[in-house]
């Protein structure tokens, strides 16, 4: 039996870490933010094998641009997910006909 490593939500944080930090060094090289990025994109592929993974980074992004807060359940013997509730974290604006 063969055991697979799955990055962490703390190794994808540590690896957009490290690529931001390259990004705002002035001393770092296209070279530096291109090995960075290729990483980072590494453990991002790794994590989404993790259930509910790619679920919980949409929730986070949608909260963060303040767009909806999605509630998925991960269904693992169908492999899908299910949304249970989308709703708007704000109310849209009424529109004056």
């Amino acid at each position: 039996m063969t055991t697979v490593w799955l990055p962490t939500r703390d190794d994808l944080d540590a690896a957009t870490a490290r690529t931001a930090a390259a990004i705002a060094d002035p001393r770092a090289s296209r070279a530096d933010v291109e090995s960075a990025a290729e990483l980072e994109e590494a453990v991002h592929v790794g994590y989404l094998w993790r259930p509910d993974a790619d679920a919980e980074l949409l929730a986070e992004a949608e909260l963060a641009a303040g767009l909806y807060v999605t509630e998925v359940s991960y269904m693992p013997r169908a492999r899908e997910l299910q949304v249970l509730r989308s709703r708007p974290v704000v109310p849209a604006p009424e529109v004056n006909p």
